[in-house]
Parts: C-alpha cells; structure tokens; sequence
C-alpha cells in the first residue's frame, strides 16, 4: 500500500514540474505582442492615422501621426524603419519629411507610433501620397504584409485663401495662412493680421470655438465686465459653457492678455472635450519649472508632451509671459491636427 502511494506521489510530482515548465512557452505563444515579446507570429498592421485616405481640406503643415500594432520605434529598427517612409506628390515629387520616433525605453506608451512632418509648407489644393513599405518591420522584425498608401489634398486656394500684407516675411507665416484659410483664426482687419500683437481671452475663445464647432452657450450677462451685444459674446458664451474658459475672481475678462500657462489650460481642456488621450507624465524639466502654477502643470505637461507647446530659449517655459497671435497660430495648427 505505501509503495503504491509513493508511486502516485512521484507522479503528481512530475506532472506538476512538466507543467511549471510547459506553462511559460504557452503564455508566449499565445500573447498578442507588440514585437517586445510574446506574440510574434501576428501580422504588423497600421492601427490608426490621423489622416485618412482620401482626407480633403489637409493643412499645409500637418502632423501625421500612425499607430501600429507592434513596437516600431525600437533601436533595432528606428534608423530602417524611417528610410522606409516616404511623402510624394500626384506627379511623383518626392517631399522632404521629418519622422518622429520616441525611445521605447523612455516613452514605452509611445513604441507604436509614429510622427510625419514635411519639413517644407506644402501647396495647396495639391493631392500627395504618404508611402510605407513592405521593409518597415516591428522590433521583433515582423514586416508590413503589404505597402500602405495613404493620399490627402490640401486646402483649396479659392477666395477663402487669406493673404496679409504684414506675415510676408514672419517666421509664421505658413501657420498663419493654415489656420486663416482654415477659416479657425481670422485677420485683425482686412489685409492685417498683426502678428506680434498678443492674443486676448475673447479672441482665444472665438478661435476654440471655431475649432471645436461649439454651439451650446450660457448666459454671462450677470458679469460686469461681459457685453453681451460685443463681437466676441456668443464664443466667449459657447467657450465657458464648455468649460475650455474658465470664470475666475467674478470676471469674464474678455481683453485680457493670455499666457503661455493659460493657454495650455485651455488647450488641454479642448483636448479633454474632444475626448483626446493625455499624458499623465510628470517628467518634463524647465529650469523656471516652479513659477508654473501647481493648477497649470498637468496641462503644461499635456501640451508639452503631445509636441502642441514647446519651452522658450534657455530650456525654459515662461508660463507668464504671454502669447502673441503668431504663437497661437503655430500651437493651433498643431492642436488642429490632433483634433480632427
């Protein structure tokens, strides 16, 4: 009788060991994967891109963001993986681009995507064609199965094409015209669009709301310094009721100077309405990094993470100082691009 249970002892004994070992290579098999381990077998896709084929009315500098199902931005593959994108026109003009790959070992939330941008402002109403092929490969050197082709035209220059005799030489001046033709930001009169001038709350809540296409206000009448037969009443009314502007000290101020703090508020609120994924990250260093307010950090994170706003010279961030027409333009467009 005890030898006959010692026998199954050594049995189950065994069975056990076998499985302890058996039990790892069956979880690899079967993972997903995103070419850091486990699952290496399944295909390479393109999940998402912020541009879809066939997209019409393209800014003249967007940001084409992809995601991908496996890791692509790995070391092992970086340097290849970029030589295996291309941007042509109709014709066959090749387009000189940036692409954008974060470290996986830093950024791992960031090792399926990746960022496009034309190192040049692109023409309009012009069709292009963003080319990958079949050599781009995930970390664990899965190939796309097939090339992927994704083509978009510009917006038209039509007589919503805006011009402004004051940005001919300004450093913005293709992010201006972007979101002037765009119909997002507006000139200050006819053939002005006054760069250097800084933006105000009113003019921040017009082009958000242009942005977002609000249409539901509340009513501001009850605040002094509201006027509500004013230019600017219904977005301002339409921005507060969303919650991209915020009411503070029982003052709307419609002409008060915006800062580079509050405008990443504000970003990031529109962010937030339009239901746009934000980094929770912390890890951004300025060297004026505490005379941000405690309530702006997150959103200064946000933005800085997301590429919408970046430090001023000197790796600082100059949350105070404020923001001049031509910075808003460049931060709109980025911010547009991850919107739409």
């Amino acid at each position: 009788m005890n030898k006959v249970l010692k026998n199954n002892n050594v049995g189950i004994l065994f069975l056990l060991v076998l499985s302890m070992c058996l039990s790892p290579v069956s979880v690899m098999a079967s993972g997903a994967g995103d070419g850091s381990g486990g699952g290496h077998n399944e295909p390479l896709t393109m999940e998402s891109s912020s541009i879809k084929d066939g997209e019409e009315n393209i800014a003249l500098q967007p940001e084409i963001k992809l995601v991908f199902s496996k890791n692509v931005v790995n070391i092992k593959v970086k340097d290849h993986n970029r030589k295996s994108i291309s941007l042509v026109t109709s014709q066959g003009d090749i387009v000189p681009v940036e692409v954008i790959m974060e470290d996986d070992q830093i950024r791992p939330d960031k090792r399926r995507e990746v960022v496009i941008k034309p190192k040049k402002r692109l023409n309009t109403n012009t069709k292009y064609v963003l080319n990958i092929n079949t050599s781009f490969k995930s970390k664990s050197e899965i190939s796309l199965k097939e090339p992927l082709k994704i083509s978009f035209t510009t917006i038209k220059k039509d007589e919503t094409d805006q011009s402004f005799v004051d940005i001919k030489d300004h450093w913005a001046r293709s992010h201006i015209e972007s979101v002037a033709n765009l119909n997002i930001m507006n000139g200050t009169r006819k053939g002005y669009f006054s760069p250097n001038k800084n933006i105000t709350r009113a003019e921040l809540s017009a082009i958000l709301s242009r942005t977002l296409n609000l249409t539901e206000t509340t009513d501001l009448n009850h605040y002094k310094d509201f006027d509500s037969k004013a230019w600017y009443a219904s977005d301002m009314e339409k921005a507060i009721k969303a919650g991209i502007l915020k009411v503070e000290g029982g003052k709307v101020s419609p002409n008060a100077f915006v800062t580079r703090e509050e405008m990443a508020i504000a970003f990031t609120n529109a962010c937030k309405y339009k239901g746009v994924k934000l980094s929770t990250s912390s890890s951004i260093l300025f060297k004026d990094g505490k005379s941000i307010h405690p309530n702006a950090m997150d959103a200064v994170n946000a933005m800085y993470h997301l590429k919408v706003m970046q430090g001023r010279e000197d790796s600082k961030f100059a949350p105070k100082d404020k923001i001049t027409r031509a910075e808003t333009a460049t931060m709109l467009i980025r911010l547009y691009n991850i919107l739409k």
